[in-house]
């Protein structure tokens, strides 16, 4: 963006004007000289009482005065109170660009700009590090250091006398001073506070001022292409500040938040910036839309990549960092410093406010300072987690540093509340405030704006980062090349031209090892790009190298073996419900990859790999339950197509995969989730996917043997397969009580649920043992047991499976049965509710297979339920030892709606 201006960073690091004439003699000297005028000048300062016009009439008596006053902020901290002189001196002079008081010089009211630029370089003397101060002297420094702050930012807002060059040194002078604070590698010792640490103190005020005032400056006086590129390259140095991400994103939301109104009109939806963190007030209201989108532009850039943020070895390689590791008794490699423990903190925060402007420019209405507090509930949360025992993977290998997880962040805005009685699926409680839970439901998400920017201009923003994050700190499996075959890799998966996070592990040994340190950013970055393909348009083009880019990340990122980040892989499932529906080229290639994943959370309620510890497991079971539901047509649909694995193009025959090959894994893991879904939510759709399965299935089967089989009559097969099945339900009617032939565990052998025929029965069985069994009190969950029930009975499949039919009738006359014998208490419009549509349920099974009215045990069952109904109890009653029978007249006629 710069390559054509020169940085200014030299010029700000060697610059001489901050040095006095006063070096030039003796320590003693400057010190005794500086004292003594400095005292008598501050006595006669606004604030004392005998406030008189300054007697420094000409410009060489005030510039003598300013050498002295320079050598004076340089004094050590034991000089303290001549420092607090000097700048209380430089304060009140300042005001000559505001409203000059009367202390002030006269050449300095006259010609106020030149000596404002000479105060400016005296007072980064002040900002330099005293080497071996004590406490409680560099808590004074720091106390002297935010009243300047304070004034320059003062004068900056209120004058309207600055020149552009007294802009350009103001900014130099911001520049230099975060540069001498920050720089350095932050230092603990055991006896107090060390030189260093009063970068700690105004770390966070002394950016934010920067900040504020370079944007003040964008609407005042446009910096220059030089003044960007060296801010540019020295944020390189301070980025192992979590305060400079901070003020970078604080910047870039509030001018995404301007830039929306102006680009997509007022009706789009905002990014709120609340106005009491002032990050309302960041953007003058008088700047331009055209100053908005330069500044914008420029500032996202600011820092570089800020991928390179999980790279110790690249934040560490500063002079800075290399001169400690050199002057320390033990050389030590600068990578190992301290101060980069946080990097993992800082990576996830960089990553998270970059996924705020992408849900902003979707059209997701977010509130920044919801955001910010679910960001730093995260770091209570990852202090927790750090001090589990729980792993994932094999342990740290050796040589490596091991730091503490974060956690990952939730992968959607917080834009609504949730119930505060809703509990963490965590084996750690996370102390959560009463206003926020914290905790997203997915249907709690706001709809994304129509008028929303294409995919491809969102990812031309942000893609690079978001894909090179999407693999941080990752092993890239070697790509096995037969003999005699040669194999090109795209440079849409890996960019060679510059450097990357990918890393190529050739060795089989450490092919299992994975550093899971930067789990939280990465995640952060995969549940972003699956937010942002998912909001693809029908007929919307998207680059082959994006899609290409996106199904590698998803595909590492979905790993179920030993390289799994649970964070990362609940990060992907939760933000990618209509993945598999928006018509994605090429995205089946990631369905293997997303069955694996599917089984691993839906087939345990408590997985044993590490979720997002705010994060419901409800929430993520009902993503995969949208993403299993949409991937239940697709064995039909390709059948013996194959599914390439990206990972391993080679892949020979034997392991090739096709789209039949997966569809009684599909059918198995429906099944399977539904035996044990507990949600009533989770369930109804599960049961929605289970009639599908069937009717699909069916349809399927009855196509096939249209197209293949010859056409002939099947009329005498079929009458003796059903005289058959008559002859097996009249045999075994012991059979039709649900409670001896009940679902308990899915098929033993696979191919049972393979055919039309076996999931028909696989389905009654287990929807009827569970309607019984765990249903029979819901009623949103029983009515859609119904409703399947009511529509697998118009399934028509050949040859009948009678015996299932007769023991499905059976079920829903014992449902009918309990429902009516509740006390009274129970018995409302909602249980009422239930009984009707059980009634309607059973008189459509037996209009669909009117045969059972043929079988003796059936019809009786019938007729009993029939009478219970109509006059609320049954004629005969069984008891252990014997059975009554109760006459007509002799029964009092109320129905079980009178009850």
């Amino acid at each position: 963006m710069y390559s054509d201006w020169t940085s200014l960073r030299d010029e700000i690091q060697f610059n001489k004007a901050n040095l006095s004439v006063l070096n030039k003699f003796p320590e003693a000297v400057g010190k005794d000289v500086a004292c003594s005028v400095v005292k008598h000048i501050a006595t006669n300062l606004s604030i004392s009482n005998s406030c008189e016009p300054s007697n420094l009439v000409t410009d060489a008596e005030v510039k003598w005065t300013m050498e002295v006053l320079c050598y004076g902020l340089g004094l050590p901290l034991d000089q303290i109170d001549t420092i607090k002189d000097c700048v209380s001196v430089y304060c009140e002079w300042l005001s000559a660009l505001t409203s000059p008081k009367l202390p002030v010089p006269k050449p300095i009211t006259d010609e106020p700009n030149p000596y404002a630029q000479m105060m400016l370089h005296h007072l980064l003397n002040l900002f330099v590090p005293r080497v071996g101060a004590v406490a409680d002297l560099v808590k004074r420094q720091a106390l002297l250091c935010h009243r300047v702050l304070r004034t320059i930012e003062s004068v900056a807002k209120e004058s309207a006398l600055l020149s552009r060059d007294t802009w350009e040194t103001l900014l130099k002078f911001l520049l230099a001073a975060n540069n001498s604070l920050l720089s350095p590698p932050t230092e603990k010792e055991d006896t107090g506070l060390s030189s260093y640490d009063i970068g700690d103190h105004l770390c966070e005020r002394v950016l934010s001022v920067l900040f504020e005032l370079w944007l003040l400056a964008c609407q005042k006086c446009f910096p220059s292409p030089s003044l960007w590129k060296t801010f540019r390259k020295m944020c390189i140095y301070w980025r192992h500040h979590e305060a400079l991400i901070t003020q970078w994103h604080r910047v870039n939301h509030a001018l995404t938040a301007r830039l929306l109104k102006f680009m997509y009109g007022p009706d789009y939806p905002e990014l709120v910036i609340s106005e009491n963190d002032e990050g309302g007030l960041l953007v003058p209201v008088e700047m331009s839309n055209d100053c908005i989108a330069q500044s914008w532009f420029r500032f996202l850039h600011i820092t570089q990549n800020p991928v390179d943020l999980a790279k110790p070895e690249l934040i560490s390689q500063t002079p800075m960092f290399l001169k400690l590791a050199l002057e320390s008794e033990d050389v030590i490699d600068p990578r190992q410093h301290e101060c980069l423990l946080k990097l993992p903190q800082i990576f996830y925060k960089a990553m998270r406010g970059i996924s705020i402007m992408v849900n902003a420019f979707l059209g997701i209405s977010q509130d920044v300072k919801e955001e910010n507090i679910l960001t730093s509930m995260s770091f209570i949360s990852s202090g927790l987690s750090s001090r589990q025992s729980t792993t994932l993977g094999p342990s740290t290998p050796p040589g490596q540093r091991k730091l503490g997880r974060p956690w990952v962040p939730l992968p959607a805005p917080l834009t609504q509340r949730v119930k505060s009685n809703t509990t963490i699926s965590s084996k750690t409680s996370v102390p959560m405030p009463q206003c926020l839970p914290g905790l997203l439901s997915l249907d709690s998400r706001p709809p994304l704006a129509p008028n929303r920017p294409k995919c491809n201009s969102i990812l031309h923003l942000f893609g690079a980062w978001l894909f090179d994050a999407a693999l941080a700190n990752v092993k890239i499996l070697p790509v096995h090349r037969n003999e005699g075959q040669t194999y090109r890799r795209t440079n849409s998966l890996i960019d060679q031209s510059r450097p990357t996070s990918l890393s190529i592990d050739t060795s089989p040994e450490k092919k299992s090892m994975s550093d899971n340190t930067y789990e939280s950013g990465r995640a952060e970055a995969c549940g972003t790009l699956c937010r942002l393909f998912c909001a693809h348009k029908t007929g919307e083009d998207i680059l082959p190298a994006y899609y290409s880019r996106f199904y590698f990340a998803l595909c590492y990122g979905l790993q179920v073996d030993d390289n799994i980040s649970g964070p990362v892989l609940s990060n992907i499932l939760f933000n990618s419900c209509d993945l598999l529906r928006v018509d994605l080229a090429g995205v089946q290639i990631l369905v293997p990859h997303i069955l694996n994943a599917l089984e691993l959370v839906l087939k345990d309620q408590t997985p044993k790999f590490r979720l997002c510890e705010l994060l419901p497991s409800v929430e993520l079971r009902k993503a995969c339950v949208h993403l299993l539901l949409s991937m239940l047509c697709l064995p039909l649909h390709f059948r013996d197509l194959e599914i390439k694995d990206i990972l391993t193009p080679e892949a020979t025959p034997e392991h090739s995969v096709s789209f039949i090959s997966l569809k009684q894994r599909i059918t198995d893991l429906l099944l399977w989730a539904l035996q044990i879904e507990n949600d009533n939510t989770n369930t109804q759709m599960l049961l929605g996917g289970l009639m599908l399965l069937v009717q699909d299935m069916a349809l399927c089967e009855e196509a096939e043997q249209t197209t293949i089989q010859p056409q002939h009559d099947t009329s005498d097969h079929q009458v003796h397969a059903d005289t058959s099945e008559d002859s097996v339900a009249s045999n075994q009617s012991s059979e039709s009580s649900y409670a001896e032939s009940g679902y308990h565990r899915l098929p033993a052998h696979s191919n049972e649920n393979d055919t039309a025929y076996g999931l028909f029965g696989q389905a009654t069985s287990l929807v009827c043992n569970r309607l019984m069994a765990s249903w029979k009190q819901e009623l949103s969950t029983a009515l859609a047991a119904m409703e399947l029930l009511s529509g697998l009975a118009k399934v028509k499949i050949a040859p009948a499976n009678m015996l299932m039919c007769k023991r499905t009738v059976k079920w829903i006359c014992d449902f009918i049965v309990y429902q009516c014998s509740r006390p009274a208490q129970f018995h409302s419009k909602d249980l009422h509710s239930m009984i009707v549509a059980a009634f309607k349920c059973l008189t459509l099974w037996l209009v669909e297979h009117s045969r059972l009215l043929y079988d003796k045990e059936c019809l009786h069952n019938v007729l009993e339920v029939v009478e219970l109904g109509i006059s609320g109890s049954k004629s005969q009653r069984q008891t252990p030892n014997t059975e009554s029978v109760s006459m007509r007249l002799d029964k009092d006629s109320k129905s079980v709606y009178m009850q």
